[in-house]
């Protein structure tokens, strides 16, 4: 039982996450889409670098980065997805991007690092996969999931790039479902903590997965058996249920929605910038958005990030 000394700040405390989470709502949204591009989606974001994909009128889908500082626009494509091929950049971290491509519309998916600095492109196959999806990076851990030699349902990977070793990750609960098999999406890494969601038997839950000490913790946005953890840094969590995103510290659940938007995806989160895309209701397709998580909760979810730090391994690839 806690002291009544302790019920002061307790209380100081609820009241600041209570007037920082109005102040949240009131943050900016910023639309970002690849001029003449039909389509754009941010997936991922650093500092003052993004990645995402585009899809033009006479192309298919295509990886970009992005970097705010210097307003440049870096066009990813895979070299082995070929002429009807498709690249998705998906994580960032350093100068190093992950996300996977195909060689054809009916073709298995594949995984790819991609070294910015040496320009260099590597395959990330989770071996005896039947497909593979790289979706997050941070440091030399890389997660995503797979499909197995059986070509049933999906499981989530822990690769780590410095020791060449691959982990599955199932989440525990998983339904089966009516191919026969389980789902588990590892969706974004940091430190030591991933983020993803899994299907159930009563919906589609979101996990964090403690790597060192090998335990899973549901986290699932109040009222809901849909919720979907795409993005993670420090305590902050962002993802989406039904047809609005939210941002979780740890504490409080924030409900983003981009104005008139019919569907608000979240997909990535660092520091006080989130991104990700919305549908409208007239559009003819998908539009990436920033969005900027304004003070006083900046200071706030910076030092949340900051209490739980960790030492995070250096990737280095030649």
């Amino acid at each position: 039982m806690r002291s009544r000394t302790h019920l002061i700040p307790i209380v100081i405390c609820a009241a600041i996450m209570f007037s920082i989470t109005g102040n949240v709502r009131g943050g900016t949204w910023a639309d970002f889409n690849r001029p003449g591009a039909a389509l754009t989606r941010l997936y991922g974001v650093e500092g003052k670098n993004f990645v995402g994909c585009y899809i033009t009128a006479t192309e298919s889908s295509k990886g970009f980065l992005y970097n705010s500082q210097t307003d440049t626009l870096t066009t990813l494509k895979s070299p082995w997805s070929g002429y009807y091929g498709e690249t998705y950049a998906q994580g960032i971290s350093g100068n190093n991007i992950v996300g996977y491509y195909h060689t054809g519309i009916n073709n298995p998916n594949h995984g790819f690092l991609y070294n910015n600095a040496t320009k260099s492109w590597t395959n990330l196959n989770y071996p005896n996969s039947t497909g593979t999806w790289a979706m997050g990076i941070d440091g030399s851990w890389v997660v995503g999931n797979y499909v197995d030699a059986s070509g049933k349902g999906r499981h989530g990977f822990l690769y780590d790039v410095t020791n060449n070793t691959w982990a599955t990750l199932d989440a525990p609960g998983s339904a089966i479902t009516g191919d026969g098999g389980k789902y588990t999406y590892t969706m974004d890494v940091q430190r030591d903590i991933i983020v993803g969601h899994h299907i159930t038997y009563s919906g589609m839950q979101g996990f964090l997965y403690d790597i060192p000490n090998n335990t899973w913790t549901t986290l699932n946005a109040p009222g809901t058996n849909f919720t979907y953890l795409n993005g993670i840094d420090g305590d902050n969590i962002v993802g989406y249920y039904g047809n609005q995103s939210f941002l979780y510290d740890g504490t409080s659940w924030t409900i983003l929605t981009y104005p008139g938007a019919t569907y608000t995806y979240a997909n990535g989160i660092s520091g006080n910038t989130i991104v990700g895309y919305r549908y409208e209701p007239h559009g003819y397709g998908d539009y990436a958005f920033i969005y900027t998580i304004p003070e006083p909760a900046t200071l706030l979810l910076l030092g949340l990030g900051a209490v739980i730090a960790k030492r995070r391994k250096t990737l280095k690839i030649s």
